[in-house]
């Protein structure tokens, strides 16, 4: 059963995408950024490191660079970056995506799917993205268009609507998307739990954990990872999830074959110090999980104990939106109001390019 509320945190309802125009890169400035919203981080392939924030400002270990509306990006708020096999850099502002081939942006043409739903493909080289809050399912590039696809009708959704006839927001609204070691891509939802899609059907983990909270607002799926041992991760529970054998190589639609099992002790945090979801997580280069919460800073879990990191601002907790591991191995933290931080092997500092 689900609660009824809004998902957490929703930053608003975003529009269709639109023009695909291109637009020399003429104007960039440079700026701080310690006291911005930077919600993620990305590094390209060339070891350049992206924040979005205001725009997008790109550091290349020794320039800060700013790039605006101005520019051609479509919008402001970038909730995920991703790069293709090119260098190709594309940027998913929610209401459209902007591809930067390190001079020009444009906006990235949409086409109109095919009704039948054969758009659901998983080929080499697609690029997925969000999409809007107000639409059921992701978008698919395949290099030359963005299609929009829709999820199947979800088991849980005439009760959905049924509680909550007047949301604003789709309960297929996507958070995060994550493509696994088989090549699987996973969406993790505003309400429904987490799907995959395997290439061939699409299924579900909805159990209550992913589906809502006891103790008040459902902030949705915000994060998903596989660990080295197999095992996965969904953001608002503390446990494992191990797929049973059978699903390694995709089964028909419907719900994914699970086993539930112990994870991350809540209990073993301080007196005081909260550890009931966390917002991301990654994995570093030792096989240590690490897991950023909202405003109780970030935890490192070596599969036995838990090490508490808080990240503050004199007395204030600063609030997290996403950890981020680099190519070097590095994390990286994303807040909503200030700036990015970075972890030197004792705790995270303030980043100040």
């Amino acid at each position: 059963m689900m609660n009824a509320i809004a998902p957490f945190l929703l930053t608003g309802l975003l529009a269709m995408f639109s023009s695909c125009r291109g637009q020399q890169v003429s104007n960039a400035v440079t700026g701080p950024l310690s006291d911005k919203g930077v919600m993620v981080v990305f590094q390209d392939k060339d070891g350049q490191y992206w924040f979005p924030s205001d725009g997008v400002y790109r550091y290349d270990g020794k320039d800060l660079t700013h790039f605006t509306a101005k520019d051609g990006l479509c919008a402001d708020g970038i909730p995920a970056i991703r790069q293709d096999q090119s260098g190709n850099l594309y940027f998913d502002l929610g209401e459209c995506v902007s591809k930067f081939d390190g001079k020009t942006f444009r906006i990235l043409p949409q086409a109109y799917p095919d009704p039948s739903g054969h758009e659901w493909k998983l080929e080499p080289g697609d690029l997925w993205f969000r999409g809007t809050w107000d639409k059921n399912g992701p978008y698919r590039y395949d290099g030359d268009s963005l299609y929009h696809l829709q999820f199947p009708k979800h088991a849980l959704e005439d009760e959905f609507y049924a509680k909550f006839p007047n949301v604003s927001y789709s309960p297929y609204g996507i958070y995060t998307i994550y493509t696994d070691r088989r090549g699987h891509v996973w969406f993790g939802t505003s309400t429904f739990g987490v799907c995959r899609f395997d290439g061939r059907s699409l299924s579900w983990i909805s159990e209550e954990e992913l589906t809502e909270l006891d103790d008040g607002p459902a902030p949705g799926v915000r994060s998903i990872l596989e660990d080295q041992d197999g095992n996965f991760w969904f953001g608002n529970t503390l446990y494992r999830y191990v797929l049973d054998q059978d699903e390694l190589t995709g089964q028909e639609a419907g719900e994914i074959n699970f086993s539930k099992r112990k994870g991350v002790d809540p209990s073993q945090a301080p007196e005081g110090v909260d550890l009931t979801y966390y917002m991301s997580a990654v994995e570093d280069d030792h096989g240590n999980l690490w897991l950023a919460t909202y405003d109780a800073g970030v935890w490192k879990y070596d599969g036995e104990q838990l090490t508490h990191y808080p990240v503050k601002e004199g007395s204030a907790n600063v609030t997290l939106f996403s950890i981020y591991k680099d190519r070097q191995g590095v994390l990286w933290l994303g807040t909503h109001s200030a700036g990015t931080y970075r972890f030197n092997g004792e705790a995270f500092e303030k980043f100040r390019p």
